[in-house]
């Protein structure tokens, strides 16, 4: 009997143990293993798309809250920030009212010495006065008895002018710490002007320690601490412009003279060593001579008078 390909084909499709048996033969065991392999890896791929979902969805959220951390994060900053530069800005608030406070109270305290020596001094200008008349009515008297009367005329009135001239002069010392003050404070440009030295008051130990103690670095000689301390006046200040602080040596006289000018300039030349810093020079009084007044404008004195004098009204 002749088998024929249609009657194995025919075979294998009815028959399922002989297509298995012939699949066996053909194929081998890899082979027939593969749809179990595909199936197991379709499940496995299946898996991982639905865990990789998974992830996407946990990424996309752990993005978005990173974003809102970062958000808040930068606010958070924004608002430190400006809390700093507040924080800062008072600070220094608190350290300029506190300077300001210091210097009140510094500047009550110097008034309120300063006027206690003023009135102390109208007293002594008072006695002063007194005496001086009770002495011009001596005088009075002795001109009556002597037979000269012209020139006991002219001694008299030399003597009374010079007088006045005295008296004149230790006025304006005593006015010199509060009517020239404002005058340099506006002609220089100044703020924070304060007197921190004048000898018919109570001297400022603290001043007078910093120039003592320049004496003995051998900054200043024993000449110019003593010139410091025989200065009417010695004023501190800032110059609005740069902010630098100065120092102003003023020296009041009712006719202002060739020695009060040298004396200002000393003094500031003396301030300058102790100090090392700008120094003004300064000198105020009712009249002054035209060539001591191109004196003190050569020197770069400043010249504070009321009254310019010739050489005829000497």
């Amino acid at each position: 009997m002749v088998v024929t390909v249609e009657d194995i084909i025919r075979a294998i499709q009815d028959r399922p143990e002989v297509r298995e048996q012939v699949r066996r033969a053909v194929l081998t065991d890899e082979l027939l293993a593969l749809p179990q392999k595909f199936a197991e890896l379709t499940a496995q791929v299946s898996e991982n798309t639905t865990q990789i979902a998974a992830l996407t969805t946990q990424v996309a959220q752990n993005t978005t809250q990173v974003a809102q951390n970062t958000t808040q994060i930068s606010a958070l900053t924004t608002r430190m920030d400006a809390l700093t530069t507040q924080v800062a800005q008072n600070r220094i608030q608190i350290s300029t009212l506190t300077d300001q406070v210091r210097e009140l109270t510094i500047q009550v305290r110097e008034l309120a010495v300063q006027v206690k020596e003023l009135a102390a001094q109208v007293a002594k200008n008072t006695t002063q006065i007194s005496s001086l008349t009770t002495r011009m009515a001596e005088n009075a008297t002795r001109m009556d008895a002597q037979d000269v009367r012209t020139q006991s005329i002219e001694d008299t009135a030399r003597w009374i002018h010079n007088a006045v001239v005295e008296l004149i002069g230790d006025k304006l010392e005593r006015e010199a710490a509060h009517s020239i003050t404002p005058r340099l404070t506006q002609m220089l440009g100044l703020r924070r002007t304060r007197v921190v030295y004048h000898k018919n008051l109570i001297p400022d130990n603290a001043f007078l320690t910093l120039v003592e103690d320049a004496t003995e670095a051998g900054k200043i000689t024993d000449e110019q601490e003593g010139r410091v301390k025989q200065t009417d006046l010695i004023i501190r200040a800032r110059r609005k412009a740069d902010g630098l602080r100065i120092w102003i040596a003023v020296e009041a006289s009712g006719t202002i003279a060739e020695t009060d000018i040298e004396r200002a300039a000393n003094t500031a030349s003396a301030l300058k060593a102790v100090f090392d810093e700008d120094t003004y020079a300064a000198v105020v009084g009712y009249r002054i001579r035209s060539e001591d007044e191109d004196r003190a404008n050569a020197a770069g004195v400043i010249v504070m008078s009321e009254h310019s004098m010739d050489d005829d009204e000497e």
